[in-house]
């Protein structure tokens, strides 16, 4: 799934609607920002810091 949000909040809660163990990209003016895995019975996020050197896609 690909998307595009005004702002991290509005990606987050996008995002929020994926199944358990989806993993989510977020880019900020095709700048890699973070990785995002949704994980546990309380629908957490763990923020994985992306190298800078991957370029988007």
């Amino acid at each position: 799934m690909q998307f595009e949000a005004k702002s991290s909040s509005e990606a987050l809660t996008l995002a929020d609607e994926e199944a358990q163990g989806r993993c989510a990209e977020l880019f900020e003016d095709g700048h890699p920002l973070c990785k995002l895995v949704k994980i546990g019975p309380s629908n957490l996020w763990l923020v994985d810091r992306m190298p800078n050197n991957i370029p988007a896609s």
